[in-house]
């Protein structure tokens, strides 16, 4: 996952939701998902302060979504049998096949 597919897919949107003094709120949305996936806890007194603090947040929760794939993504794969004996099956299991007959 890299900070381009990251970018195409994610965005900030900043909401006018209250009245003043401090009426903008921002949102991040993400590619084919109605809802937003995370909000601002907070209110902003301009559109331009609520479009950089959710900027912000944008990269922040990028940077925490690459860390956390990177942290549960599967080691690669190695060819094991060529590093350490490994025990040989005593039988080979039977084939599944499917009795259409039974239906």
């Amino acid at each position: 996952m890299t900070d381009a597919n990251l970018n195409a897919d994610f965005w900030v949107e900043v909401r006018h939701r209250r009245p003043l003094p401090k009426r903008y709120t921002w949102e991040i949305h993400r590619k084919g998902v109605c809802l937003s996936v995370e909000e601002s806890r907070g209110q902003f007194g301009s559109w331009e302060e609520a479009s950089q603090v959710g900027n912000k947040a944008l990269k922040q929760f990028c940077r925490e979504l690459i860390r956390t794939c990177s942290l549960t993504r599967p080691p690669a794969r190695r060819h094991v049998a060529e590093d350490c004996d490994l025990p040989k099956p005593e039988t080979e299991l039977p084939e599944f096949r499917w009795n259409h007959s039974s239906r």
